[in-house]
């Protein structure tokens, strides 16, 4: 299990590292999480970072220089980074517009950009029923109105509902003022005040 999540002005970060989350380097075999605060270096050393948000196995970071830099589990496309892995220390990330918010989730980054629009990577997993499992009138033993099971945690396979393109990056055209990205599922406000959900 985590330890704990952080990152502040001085970019210190600490908890477990298995994905290189933490942005310092080694990570799998021999892996340990890190109860103390320790400095991100590489990259983004010499930046103000004005906004972070940390995933589930991934760090996301926006400078006040409007770059965008992500480290730890790309194999979802969570980061936005073309490669998809793992990345133990930070790296730019090229999204085209300059970004003004992060919101990270357990597979999945939203980035709000400067000019209001979301660019959506990786996706939001979550085993539930599937359209055609809701539109049957019963259940496997034939019970009438027998609800389908739902939850239990992400899955990597089966019957997995994933929001983005195959390419791990939807940019979307709604205006957004904020965002929040849980385990398996997200929000956007948008500019008039209504809340788009997936």
């Amino acid at each position: 299990g985590q330890l704990g999540w952080g990152l502040y002005k001085r970019r210190k970060v600490w908890g477990c590292k298995d994905f290189g989350q933490l942005g310092w380097g080694l990570h799998g075999d021999g892996r340990i999480g890190q109860q103390r605060p320790h400095q991100v270096k590489g990259l983004i050393e010499a930046e103000e970072v004005i906004d972070f948000a940390c995933g589930g196995g991934h760090t996301v970071a926006v400078t006040k220089s409007c770059r965008t830099f992500g480290w730890g589990s790309n194999t979802n496309g969570q980061l936005g980074h073309a490669l998809k892995q793992c990345f133990p220390e930070p790296v730019e990330i090229p999204l085209g517009d300059p970004v003004a918010k992060v919101r990270a989730g357990w597979q999945c980054t939203a980035y709000i950009t400067e000019s209001a629009r979301p660019i959506i990577c990786g996706g939001v997993r979550a085993e539930g029923p599937s359209i055609a499992d809701m539109q049957q009138p019963g259940g496997e033993d034939g019970a009438e109105g027998a609800a389908p099971e739902m939850g239990g945690g992400p899955k990597p396979e089966s019957i997995v509902m994933d929001m983005v393109s195959t390419t791990g990056v939807e940019v979307m055209t709604e205006v957004v003022t904020e965002a929040a990205v849980g385990e398996a599922h997200g929000v956007m406000v948008c500019y008039d005040g209504s809340l788009r959900g997936w």
